[in-house]
């Protein structure tokens, strides 16, 4: 084995231990499954006696991606994940999740399809797909192959006493667009109180890369009046194409009648900073950033939150989530 392939292998290696350090440990299996694949290429190349890279790289080049379409996966379902591009004979497919089953595969040079399996007690997570070549153990990798989604309905309760419950704001998109999160609502209670101190909205995010993958990033407070929003807001409808002239012209007017509460609101600098600094201070009562979740075995969750100076941050986190159909 020539010393240019010792190096690139020594390197895979490298990136596979710092790897390893940083995805959380539930990525354990995918972690072994990968090791594996590549040391199997290393024993195929010594059996083969193959030295020359160009000869490796030649007969099993790096696979190429050219279109994924997504597994659309329920908890407790399947879906089909289909991955076109160009693939040696012999490739291994490998999906970035313990969570994850493919039941079935078939793969010829340039497809591969396979039907994925999710179980029960599973979040809304999402998986990438690596592919390997033969022999060379040469790879790619491919975004979002699988997306489990459903409605995931989260109920907490916080080291500090408070009950969260958070809900899906609407359906699951990320399947069949770019979305990258789910929009929910979230309540905040103390104790058995029934009517919440808080309500925000969030976008619930998925990282495999982190030991509470599941990142639920809670709204900003705006000012009782934002009228800077509500610009935003009239100013992104005119712009459809679809608007009659008569309903142009009637937003045309709102829009000017908030321009001008604007002035008169910024010309008030006194009442400007006030309102500043009350935003803060709530900021600092309250002033939960993010919810920080992963699941363990029966959908039991766990997890940490951060919140606002006099709340603190890093409080433990416990609950459930409970999984509907897809929306």
């Amino acid at each position: 084995m020539s010393a240019s392939v010792i190096r690139r292998l020594l390197f895979v290696l490298v990136l596979m231990v710092i790897a390893a350090g940083i995805v959380r440990a539930s990525l354990d299996g995918f972690n072994a499954k990968r090791e594996a694949i590549i040391a199997a290429c290393q024993a195929e190349r010594a059996r083969l006696g193959i030295k020359s890279d160009d000869v490796l790289f030649s007969k099993y080049p790096t696979p190429e991606i050219t279109l994924i379409t997504t597994a659309c996966v329920p908890a407790a379902g399947t879906g089909e994940l289909v991955v076109k591009g160009k693939f040696v004979p012999g490739s291994k497919f490998l999906l970035q999740s313990d969570s994850l089953e493919v039941v079935k595969e078939a793969l010829t040079g340039t497809e591969y399809r396979a039907t994925i399996k999710a179980p029960a007690a599973i979040g809304p997570e999402v998986a990438d797909i690596f592919v390997f070549s033969p022999v060379s153990g040469a790879s790619a990798h491919g975004q979002k192959a699988v997306v489990v989604s459903g409605k995931f309905e989260w109920d907490l309760q916080s080291a500090n006493g408070w009950r969260i419950t958070a809900r899906p704001a609407g359906p699951d998109t990320r399947c069949k667009s770019n979305r990258q999160s789910i929009k929910y609502n979230l309540e905040f209670f103390r104790g058995a109180e029934k009517v919440p101190f808080q309500k925000r909205q969030g976008e619930l995010y998925f990282s495999a890369y982190s030991q509470n993958p599941y990142q639920l990033r809670v709204e900003e407070e705006r000012p009782a009046e934002d009228l800077q929003a509500q610009v935003q807001a009239l100013s992104e409808k005119m712009m459809s194409p679809s608007l009659s002239d008569a309903e142009r012209d009637k937003l045309m007017t709102q829009l000017q009648t908030l321009s001008q509460k604007m002035v008169a609101q910024m010309s008030d600098m006194a009442a400007v900073q006030k309102q500043a600094q009350q935003l803060e201070q709530r900021k600092k009562e309250f002033g939960c950033e993010t919810l920080e979740l992963r699941i363990e075995p029966g959908s039991k969750v766990q997890g940490e939150m951060h919140c606002g100076q006099l709340v603190g941050r890093g409080i433990d986190l416990n609950g459930t989530v409970n999984v509907g159909p897809i929306s």
